[in-house]
């Protein structure tokens, strides 16, 4: 039996920065000319950080900032670790989960579900809270690549209360992290917060269109996608859309906000006391700026009976 000790001090790899780390592992350790043979168990902890998101900035929407402290400073612990090599084959496989514990208060724990799938619970430290099955992961150059399926619950940026499922590749390396959707992604949300105008009771899906469908990178993010079954209230307007479709990108950096919708169908019935309209149905461009929203939306009937176009130029804030 053979017992092994390690430890590192600064080590940096991209964005990512291990100040201490040890590792103590003991088992059986044979080499030979023909055939090396490896079996051992042990623990490995530390200290690191990830500077990949940037630092807070006081512009950061709150979600956004503590994303950055939680990557900022953190201790890892992987108390039960096995490694074996034989026949030319490494594997490794985590007796016990692997937590990782920001100084912010967040909290991620991966826990390893046996032949190359493992289980990561985030919560904490005003983060949205995420469980995710993943079904590979991979170490590239400057980051990771992970592959899997997971539901995240919380609030970002505009978006309150929002709960969203989705499966696919997260890619985080040299500062950037993306999202490229397998599907559709339900999401639903109780509130969009624009002000006096805000949206509530909104649910869709989100389909790929070929880019990553999110994208995130020195505080900016984008989103973009093929937006179907879309339904949402508007209470200042008293009305309530129902089955739209379209294409979405959206971005934003700190308390900046830009949307543009490429609407082609959505029905909007009226949900007022008194009744002022029938249901019709909407197509067209929707642009959100700031504070300006613009469009240029045109009318038809249910059965497609054309009934005009309205340009609207409205600021959110009043």
């Amino acid at each position: 039996t053979s017992q092994l000790k390690a430890t590192l001090q600064n080590l940096v790899a991209g964005d990512l920065h291990i100040p201490q780390a040890t590792a103590l592992f003991a088992g059986p350790v044979a080499v030979g000319a023909h055939k090396t043979s490896v079996a051992l168990k042990g623990a490995v902890s530390g200290r690191g950080g990830w500077a990949g998101l940037g630092a807070p900035l006081a512009a950061d929407a709150k979600e956004i900032a503590a994303a950055k402290r939680a990557a900022q400073a953190f201790r890892f612990d992987a108390s039960a670790v096995s490694l074996a090599v034989s026949n030319g084959a490494a594997h490794l496989a985590l007796l016990r989960p692997v937590r990782v514990r920001s100084d912010s208060g967040a909290e991620a724990v991966l826990t390893d579900r046996g032949r190359g799938a493992w289980r990561l619970g985030v919560a904490g430290g005003g983060l949205p809270k995420v469980d995710a099955d993943v079904s590979r992961i991979v170490l590239i150059d400057g980051g990771v690549t992970a592959r899997g399926r997971g539901k995240a619950a919380g609030s970002f940026a505009p978006v309150e209360d929002g709960v969203i499922e989705a499966a696919g590749t997260l890619q985080a390396t040299n500062g950037r992290v993306t999202f490229s959707a397998s599907g559709c992604v339900p999401l639903t949300a109780r509130k969009l917060e624009l002000g006096a105008n805000d949206i509530e009771a909104l649910s869709a899906r989100l389909c790929p269109t070929g880019a990553p469908m999110f994208g995130f990178a020195g505080g900016a993010w984008n989103l973009r996608g093929r937006a179907e079954g879309v339904a949402m209230t508007a209470p200042f307007a008293e009305v309530r859309a129902e089955a739209g479709a379209g294409h979405v990108d959206a971005s934003g950096a700190g308390a900046k906000l830009k949307v543009h919708a490429a609407l082609s169908s959505a029905q909007v019935i009226d949900t007022a006391p008194a009744t002022r309209f029938n249901p019709v149905v909407l197509s067209g461009p929707v642009d959100l700026a700031g504070e300006v929203l613009t469009a240029d939306l045109g009318f038809r009937t249910p059965a497609g009976q054309a009934l005009g176009h309205v340009a609207i130029t409205h600021n959110t804030r009043l």
